[in-house]
C-alpha cells in the first residue's frame, strides 16, 4: 500500500464524529465535490494558494468530476449517470496543524515531505459539521473533498453498505497534476499527469460504493488475485483498460473487481463489481448523460447553448472563465479538455451543434 510514501489513506482510519445538523445540503444520491482550503496563511512562504489557484482549482475539479461522471455512465452502459453538484468552496476554520497536517519538506510535498495525521477524520469532522455528511441508508451522499495542503494523500471509504455513500478525499498531488503544475521531471513514479489523476478521483469514489482493490479480495471462480484491468487496481490506465488475456470475457471498461463488502440480504456478494454496484446502486445512476453540445443540460442543443459558449469564450491558455461564466459553463465549453475555452473548441462545439 506504500502508506509511508504516498500517504494513502482508506477505510479504517480513526475518524472524529461530526454532528449532524437538520438537513444535508446535498440531495440524497448526489455527489458533492468540496475544494478545502486551510487558512493559507498557514503554508509555508511560497507555496501559500493564492486566489487565482483556487480558482483555477475550482474549474478543475468541475471539468475533472464532469469527466469522471460521464465514464462512469459510459462504463456501467447507461443513457445516465451520477447527479454531480456544482463544487463547493469551503474555506476552513482553522489552519494546517488544526487538520494534523505538517509541512517538513515542501520539495517534496507529494511524498514523504508532509506528515499526515488524522487528517481524515478531522476533516470529515468540518465537513459534516458544515452540512456534508454521508447522510443515511435511507439517503445517502457521496462527498469528493479536495485538500489543500494535503500532498499525496488519497482515500475513500464506504459509509453505508446496501446503498452505497460515504467520504473520499485527495490533495494537493491530485490538484496539482489536474493543474499541470507538476512538470514531467517531477513526476512521483508515473502517476502525475492529469488523466492519472481522473483516474485516481474515480479509483476513491470507487470504494465509496463498496468497490475493493483486487489483492484484497479473492477472486472465488479462480482463487487469484485479479490486479489487472480495472480502475481499482492500476487507476493509471484511466480511462482505457485492456481485456484481460486471462479472461475473454472482462470487458473493456475497467470496473470489474470483487465486493468487498455485504450485499443486499446481508449475503457476501460473489459477482463482478458493476453488477454488483447496479442490483443495488441503481439509485445513484439516474441523472441524465447530457449531449456534449448541450451546455446547459435542458435536453436540447440551441441557441441557447450557443450564447453560452460565447460567454465562457476566453482564449487559448486561458485557464479562468470571464466574466459571465461560471465554472460548470466554463468546464462544458471547454469541448477540447484542455482547460481553455477557445476556437478550437467552437470549431468543436459547431461539429457537435449540427450533428
Amino acid at each position: 500500500m506504500h502508506r509511508d510514501f504516498l500517504k494513502i489513506a482508506l477505510a479504517g482510519l480513526l475518524l472524529v464524529s461530526a454532528p449532524l445538523l437538520a438537513e444535508n445540503r446535498a440531495p440524497a444520491y448526489s455527489v458533492t465535490p468540496i475544494l478545502f482550503v486551510p487558512d493559507p496563511a498557514s503554508f509555508p512562504a511560497g507555496y501559500q494558494p493564492t486566489q487565482a489557484i483556487l480558482q483555477e482549482d475550482l474549474v478543475n475539479i468541475t471539468a475533472v468530476m464532469e469527466y469522471v461522471r460521464q465514464w462512469y455512465g459510459d462504463a456501467l452502459g447507461l443513457d445516465t449517470s451520477l447527479d454531480v453538484q456544482p463544487v463547493v468552496r469551503m474555506d476552513a476554520w482553522y489552519g494546517l496543524s488544526a487538520y494534523d497536517i505538517t509541512w517538513n519538506d515542501p520539495t517534496k510535498r507529494y511524498s514523504n515531505g508532509i506528515s499526515i495525521g488524522n487528517t481524515w477524520g478531522l476533516v470529515l469532522n468540518e465537513v459534516g459539521a458544515r452540512g456534508y455528511t454521508a447522510g443515511t441508508s435511507a439517503a445517502p451522499r457521496l462527498n469528493v473533498i479536495f485538500c489543500k495542503g494535503a500532498g499525496g494523500f488519497a482515500g475513500g471509504a464506504q459509509w453505508h453498505n446496501d446503498p452505497g455513500g460515504g467520504n473520499c478525499m485527495l490533495g494537493d498531488w491530485c490538484l496539482d497534476a489536474l493543474a499541470g503544475r507538476i512538470p514531467p521531471e517531477d513526476y512521483v513514479w508515473w502517476w502525475s499527469d492529469a488523466s492519472d489523476q481522473r483516474g485516481a478521483t474515480a479509483h476513491e469514489m470507487g470504494h465509496c460504493w463498496g468497490l475493493a482493490h483486487p489483492d484484497d479480495v479473492t477472486n472465488p471462480a479462480t482463487g487469484v488475485y485479479d490486479k489487472a484491468y480495472t480502475v481499482m487496481y492500476n487507476f493509471w490506465d484511466f480511462p482505457d483498460y485492456p481485456t484481460n488475456p486471462a479472461d475473454p470475457t472482462w470487458p473493456l471498461h475497467g470496473l470489474h473487481a470483487w465486493a468487498n463488502d455485504l450485499g443486499p440480504g446481508g449475503a457476501r456478494y460473489e459477482g463482478y463489481q458493476d453488477v454488483h454496484m447496479l442490483d443495488y446502486r441503481a439509485a445513484w445512476f439516474v441523472t441524465p448523460r447530457w449531449a456534449p453540445a448541450d451546455l446547459n443540460h435542458d435536453g436540447n442543443v440551441d441557441d441557447a447553448d450557443t450564447a453560452l459558449f460565447t460567454s465562457c469564450l476566453n482564449g487559448p491558455d486561458v485557464t479562468t472563465p470571464p466574466a459571465g461564466c461560471d465554472t460548470t459553463a466554463f468546464a462544458r465549453a471547454d469541448i477540447e479538455g484542455d482547460d481553455d475555452v477557445d476556437l478550437v473548441d467552437f470549431a468543436e462545439y459547431a461539429i457537435l451543434f449540427n450533428e
